[in-house]
């Protein structure tokens, strides 16, 4: 049941990318007065379709196999493979009858919508979803906590943040973010000097290890007061209330919150890996309670929790109408930015296709094994920019191909031939087919050998 849940969200998901990008071409082409013979989600492969109606000059319908939709725009090449509308004289309301420049901006016109879909989602996310954010001033008045692999790459404890691959962000989620990738350069404030720190290259693989986020650097440089506990969590067995301060774990000392997750986090990890079943993990916590010392043992909860909540010193901000609009527009570029890079990596052999590339069973998993609506929108806007990121890409048959030929033909003052762009529609889906393929592959790999 919980995967139908993941791929029914996928489906829902991909069918409003999908509507969305294609209204985008669909609206450009009907702008420049090019009329568009069919306006299809899914593929309607060998005249098989679930559903259709016309209206007008397009016929609308959902096709049987789910791998995206398309339009056909009447005078164009596309991936339908249809040339015989070729064979006759071009007619005013054909694409290959209007202008480079109105061409571009039909094929941009899905991607465009794209774009504009993603944005729109990340700030309504954020106004209504995640509502405030703690700013990067706040963490600063106690600087940050540096795990112990923090350390190592040069941070330390009561750092200050000032700006990451030269960027000053003012929100500290931006400073754990994947920007944080990649060898990014880390400007902190220390003894009242400027520090640059060549984060790791390898950070992602470090961050990303395991069921839950590695603490290589938190914002929980102030003592762990529990504010509160929850319910039928390891914490409340153990006999753990609200106003304790934990100040010791197994004979280690803990001046911080960042202490105590930074050990829970190798605790983890050294006992599993050690095949301990969860249940049998015994932990000792030292706590001042009513000014008063007091001895607890606790259990762990899954991916090593306790199920307790600190207090924090911080003010947390609420998001504005235009910091929703700046953010947003922020996250989701910063979405294409680190996807861009990942990209890079990938085609100059610095990360391996095989452990980058997700299919679609893969990224079903990202979504809840509950209906969650917010987690919903913000893959979704995530996703949107993805998408528009993929089809920019100038590979034959995806919008930014076309686009290629488009300025080809605009320099060239002259339309390749038929047999020519046959070719290279054919090249190109044989590329995307083939990507497809392997993506799919690298999904039942990763969920059934173990990865």
């Amino acid at each position: 049941m919980e995967a139908l849940i993941m791929g029914g969200q996928l489906l829902l998901s991909l069918s409003i990318l999908v509507t969305i990008h294609e209204f985008g071409h669909f609206i450009a082409a009907r702008m420049f007065g090019i009329k568009v013979e069919k306006f299809y989600l899914f593929f309607d492969l060998k005249g098989f379709k679930l559903f259709s109606f016309k209206k007008g000059d397009t016929e609308y319908g959902i096709g049987w196999m789910p791998l995206g939709g398309y339009v056909k725009i009447a005078g164009m090449i596309d991936e339908s493979m249809d040339s015989e509308q070729m064979q006759e004289e071009p007619q005013p309301w054909e694409f290959r009858s209007k202008k480079p420049w109105q061409k571009l901006i039909v094929m941009l016109g899905g991607i465009i919508m794209n774009v504009i879909l993603g944005i729109i989602i990340f700030m309504f996310y954020l106004w209504f979803a995640k509502e405030q954010y703690l700013p990067v001033t706040e963490v600063n008045t106690t600087g940050i906590y540096a795990s112990d692999y923090a350390q190592e790459a040069g941070i330390r404890s009561g750092d200050k943040l000032i700006s990451i691959r030269g960027e000053k962000l003012g929100r500290w989620d931006d400073y754990t973010s994947p920007l944080m990738f990649f060898g990014a350069p880390l400007v902190v404030e220390r003894d009242g000097k400027e520090v640059e720190i060549i984060l790791p290259d390898s950070l992602h693989r470090v961050i990303n290890k395991g069921p839950f986020k590695h603490p290589f650097i938190e914002h929980k440089n102030y003592p762990f007061v529990v504010d509160s506990v929850a319910t039928g969590s390891a914490a409340q067995k153990a006999g753990i209330l609200s106003g304790d301060r934990i100040v010791g774990i197994d004979g280690n000392p803990i001046h911080v919150r960042g202490e105590f997750d930074n050990y829970m986090y190798n605790r983890y990890f050294t006992d599993t890996i050690a095949n301990k079943k969860l249940d049998s993990i015994q932990l000792s916590l030292d706590v001042i309670r009513n000014g008063k010392s007091v001895a607890l043992t606790t259990g762990m909860s899954a991916f090593g929790q306790l199920g307790v909540y600190s207090r924090s010193p911080y003010q947390q901000k609420k998001y504005s109408f235009g910091e929703g609009v700046r953010f947003g527009a922020f996250d989701a570029f910063n979405t294409v930015r680190i996807n861009a890079i990942g990209l890079k990596r990938i085609f100059t052999g610095q990360e391996k296709a095989s452990e980058s590339i997700s299919g679609p069973f893969r990224i079903a998993t990202l979504f809840s094994s509950r209906w969650d609506w917010s987690r919903f929108w913000f893959l979704t806007g995530l996703l949107s920019m993805v998408l528009a990121l993929m089809n920019a890409l100038p590979i034959p048959a995806l919008d930014g191909g076309h686009c290629v030929i488009v300025l080809l033909e605009w320099v060239r003052g002259k339309p390749l031939s038929d047999k020519v762009m046959m070719r290279i529609q054919t090249v190109g889906l044989i590329l995307v087919i083939g990507i497809m393929v392997f993506a799919c592959g690298n999904d039942l790999i990763s969920i059934f050998g173990g990865k």
